[in-house]
This record gives structure tokens, sequence and C-alpha cells, in this order.
């Protein structure tokens, strides 16, 4: 004989898995590290990219003046033309001071400087200047001001080359202009 079993089954609502909010508090920190770490490095690629910018840009200017001879200097209330030669030592000793510490247009009076003007609406102010730098140590450099063709300027001050450079190239342009 059979017996009948008859199987009762009851439906349960699931229960819900408690979430686990251990991971949290460890999620957020790494969150505020990774910003906290992004924001010098942002920092950091834009001033790379703007001094790039600005290489790029004298750059070419420099070719066009050697190219088409508009390059002049002024110095000391004289303007003299700037041969290809001359032209492109001031480019390396710029090229050379590397990208230095930006600073705002200074609207101080200088006792020695000079304006490279490089044709085509750019310029290139350089003046010697004194830097503070680490440990309130006090050090001469070179004050760069470019002025782009729209009229912005790019800015900075170094102390990885010395106005002298300039000047000695400035002295040999002018010893050429009296021959």
């Amino acid at each position: 004989m059979s017996q009948n079993k008859t199987r009762e089954f009851s439906i349960s609502k699931p229960t819900k898995a408690k979430k686990d909010r251990s991971l949290l508090p460890m999620l957020a920190v790494a969150l505020i590290v990774f910003i906290l770490a992004a924001i010098p490095m942002a920092w950091g690629m834009r001033h790379t990219f703007k001094y790039r910018n600005y290489m790029t840009d004298l750059r070419d200017e420099f070719i066009k003046g050697e190219r088409f001879g508009t390059i002049t200097a002024e110095y000391e209330g004289e303007v003299y033309s700037l041969s290809k030669e001359n032209a492109g030592r001031v480019f390396k000793v710029v090229s050379f001071a590397g990208m230095g510490r930006t600073c705002d247009p200074m609207e101080t009076e200088f006792s020695e400087w000079t304006l490279i003007d490089l044709g085509h609406g750019t310029t290139l102010f350089l003046a010697p200047t004194r830097m503070i730098i680490e440990y309130e140590e006090e050090v001469s450099g070179l004050y760069v001001e470019y002025t782009f063709k729209n009229g912005k300027k790019y800015c900075y001050e170094t102390d990885n080359t010395q106005f002298y450079h300039i000047r000695n190239i400035l002295r040999d342009v002018m010893a050429d202009a009296a021959e």
C-alpha cells in the first residue's frame, strides 16, 4: 500500500543580504589620497605644458626671424640687427636656461636689459635679476618675459644662466656694427 505523502512547502521572503560597509572608509581614504596626489601632478603638468608651448613658439619665431632677417635687439639705447649666428646664440642661452620659476611680469626698472624683437609681433625681454631661493639665499639669475603675438606674456626667472651670457653676445653684435 502506498502512502500518499503530501509535502507542504512554505514560501518565505528571501532575506536581504546585509551590505558590507567595512570597505567604505578605506575607499574614502584611498580616494582622498588619490586626489591629494593628483593636484600637484596636474599643476606640474600645466606648468610643463605652458613652458613647452612657449619654447615651441619661441623656436618658431626665431626660425622665421632668422629666415627673413627681422630679429633686432635693443640694448643700451641702440637697436641692432642680429645676424643668424647671434640670434642662434641668444636662443641657445635662453633654451639652456630651462624652465625656471614662473612669475608675474615685472614692472620694475631694470638697470640693464635687452628687448629682442623677433618680428611678426613677438618680443623677448631679458634682464638680470636677483632671486631668493632655498634658505633665503639670494642668487643672481635671468628674467625672461616673452610676449606672444596675441599679447599674452609668459614670464619666468631662472638661476641656471646669467645675463652676462646675453651681454657678451650683444657686445659682439655692437662690435660687428661698429666695423
